[in-house]
């Protein structure tokens, strides 16, 4: 079940975000990248301030238990983003990140968004292939697809 919260309830996402932040440093170092020093209280305050704008932020529960997270924005010049994204490794590969993804991609859909971007790890390939689903591209960092691409990728 998808439940969409308000930014301002954005707290309940922290221990969900540190875990995914916790992912990115080890991806970091992986590679031999400087490892990031962002804080819950930094990147919340980025969060809140692409916020301003549109956002979208669904949590996903399965047998009611909180499994994750889709953060996505559409700024002022219609560039839509997801965000954030975090699935509880318990819960992957049960379909909940793909309902999140979808769910953003109809929120982008649905707002007009001219372009659809995501960041992902340049390490992180799994992460990459699941969003090449989505038909995003293949470049290692930001991802796009365009909003026609949307429509046509059903």
């Amino acid at each position: 079940m998808i439940r969409k919260i308000a930014a301002d309830s954005i707290d309940i996402i922290e221990p969900m975000w540190v875990s995914l932040n916790e992912m990115h440093k080890a991806f970091d170092r992986r590679i031999g990248l400087p490892v990031r020093t962002t804080t819950w209280p930094e990147r919340k305050k980025q969060l809140i301030g692409k916020s301003g704008f549109k956002a979208n932020i669904e949590l996903i529960y399965e047998k009611g238990e909180l499994c994750g997270y889709c953060y996505s924005t559409i700024d002022r010049q219609d560039i839509g983003e997801i965000e954030s994204l975090f699935i509880d490794e318990r819960f992957r590969c049960m379909g909940c990140g793909k309902l999140l993804v979808e769910s953003a991609l109809g929120f982008f859909e649905e707002n007009k968004a001219a372009d659809i971007r995501i960041w992902v790890h340049p390490a992180n390939t799994r992460a990459m292939s699941f969003y090449w689903q989505f038909g995003f591209g293949s470049e290692p960092y930001m991802k796009r697809l365009s909003a026609g691409s949307l429509r046509d990728s059903g």
